[in-house]
């Protein structure tokens, strides 16, 4: 008996219903592999965020409303953070600052602007930011703040805290032309050294980064360029509704046969790298540029402001580490060995104590006369000994450079000490 149409119809809607369900049942669990391999490598949560209706729903959870388009920094600088966020489990204000309090600074935009106040600002990486305590009253920032207010109960003093995870002296060096010496600063204190020393030492290597003949990078941050990229349209930040996991697997697996798709050849810095030598005295110099360029900025925009160089150390420079410390640092040192191919445990304290030596010899030989020149409105101060003097017998470290409430409040105690030393309040 010959088949009808409508049979024949049916039959075929019958196989291509299980073909297409065949399909949907693979690409789901290819889906389903690709977003547990990113999870693994970037967390449950920014993997999910990566789905563009998954963002939409947790942005309009959030207190702001909408979407946040311009990463964790400013497009300029890529140093301040997205206002009324947080960084960790500190507050951002709506200024885009860490403030020295769990609430929100409503008034931030006042002070910046206002010249009734005696100005601090606190720049650095993520040590001066906060990262190492659970709440803004235990960053430096808030503590010095405190400090100098109950010393002078009837000036109005505020820190203003500008450290920004990842930070480094170069980036400094923008936010204070760009933005700082707008606001009518009277000190400007710059606590860094570390991440100047991790970039050159180990950025060039960081996860899959393959830079030509491994040379270290003097001025750069992994995701300030990558922020930087995406500004600019290279790379997006939400994947498609369909199949994004899949997508984006797809297109890691791609890149690394394809050139054309290497974000890295758009990078200046990855061109002049290649010609810089991993040389402590070489990394000095640019080191100390930096800091030159900070203070001259600083100085000649206000014939008042003052300038605060100031050489953090990390764990490594802790003589009598105490047994908590020794096991922060080991733990450290493991995650870190997963990110970096060229990170060695037995070598980098040689290494980043190679480099803060050559930093300290040439703030110490001031090529540029910086301390002569500005005439006591410069000061270069070096803290790598600090915990040694003052933090002898207690943990100060949870981590080889993040310092915790107790370590925090011997360095802004420091500061306060350096800063009635000087002729700047």
């Amino acid at each position: 008996m010959p088949i009808s149409k409508k049979q024949k119809f049916l039959n075929i809607f019958k196989i291509g219903s299980i073909q297409l369900s065949i399909v949907l049942i693979i690409l789901f669990i290819l889906e389903s592999l690709s977003f547990l391999v990113l999870s693994f490598k970037k967390g449950f949560k920014d993997t999910l965020l990566y789905h563009p209706l998954a963002w939409k729903i947790y942005i309009s959870r959030t207190e702001s409303g909408s979407p946040i388009n311009l990463g964790n920094f400013s497009p300029l600088s890529q140093e301040r953070y997205q206002p009324n966020s947080s960084y960790g489990p500190l507050t951002i204000n709506d200024c885009g600052f860490i403030g020295n309090t769990s609430i929100r600074e409503k008034d931030c935009s006042k002070i910046l602007k206002s010249q009734n106040y005696f100005k601090v600002f606190l720049l650095g990486g993520s040590s001066a930011a906060g990262a190492g305590v659970n709440s803004n009253e235990e960053t430096i920032s808030a503590i010095l703040e405190n400090k100098l207010l109950k010393r002078y109960p009837l000036k109005k003093i505020k820190v203003i805290n500008f450290g920004a995870g990842a930070s480094y002296t170069y980036r400094q060096s923008q936010i204070i032309k760009s933005e700082i010496i707008n606001y009518y600063p009277d000190i400007i204190m710059s606590f860094d050294g570390f991440n100047d020393a991790w970039y050159w030492q180990y950025q060039h290597n960081f996860q899959n980064f393959k830079l030509k003949n491994n040379k270290p990078i003097p001025n750069w941050a992994d995701y300030s360029y990558k922020n930087y990229l995406f500004n600019l349209g290279f790379q997006n930040k939400r994947g498609n509704y369909l199949l994004p996991y899949l997508f984006r697997i797809s297109r890691k697996i791609s890149s690394q046969f394809n050139s054309k798709n290497d974000p890295w050849k758009y990078s200046p810095e990855y061109i002049l790298s290649r010609d810089i030598y991993s040389s402590p005295k070489i990394a000095a110099r640019y080191f100390y540029n930096n800091i030159a360029s900070m203070a001259l900025l600083s100085t000649f925009s206000n014939k008042n402001v003052c300038f605060f160089q100031i050489l953090q150390g990390d764990v490594h420079n802790k003589l009598n580490m105490t047994e908590e410390e020794r096991k922060n640092l080991e733990n450290w040192k493991d995650k870190i060995s997963l990110k970096y191919r060229d990170f060695k445990k037995e070598t980098h304290q040689s290494k980043m104590l190679s480099m803060y030596e050559a930093y300290s010899k040439i703030l110490f030989q001031d090529p540029y006369d910086l301390k002569k020149e500005l005439k006591g409105r410069y000061k270069s101060l070096d803290y790598r000994n600090l915990m040694n003097e003052k933090g002898a017998g207690s943990t100060n470290y949870i981590d080889n450079i993040h310092t915790n409430f107790e370590g925090n409040k011997i360095i802004a105690q420091q500061m306060l000490e350096d800063i009635l030393q000087s002729n700047c309040l």
